[in-house]
């Protein structure tokens, strides 16, 4: 199985489980980041954001505005 039927099938578990799907965001891009092999700062750095937006997405403490899920978007296209 592909990682992104991986990802989409986890997607679909976890938001049948949860009333807000942007609880899950910091779930999706620790799996992109992952996936690409990046570190919170070189995700930091392709998206234009500081490493410490990416490290509070990360741990849970605050959620993706509209402009990082753009930004994670423009960088990589392949990801819905």
């Amino acid at each position: 199985m592909t990682f992104w039927r991986r990802l989409w099938k986890q997607k679909h578990i976890i938001m049948a489980s949860t009333s807000d799907p942007g609880d899950l965001m910091h779930v999706r891009i620790k799996q992109v980041m992952d996936h690409y092999g990046l570190q919170q700062q070189a995700f930091a750095m392709k998206l234009g954001v500081s490493p410490a937006t990416i490290s509070s997405i990360y741990n849970g403490r605050t959620k993706p505005t509209n402009n990082h899920v753009q930004a994670i978007h423009r960088e990589f296209p392949e990801i819905n």
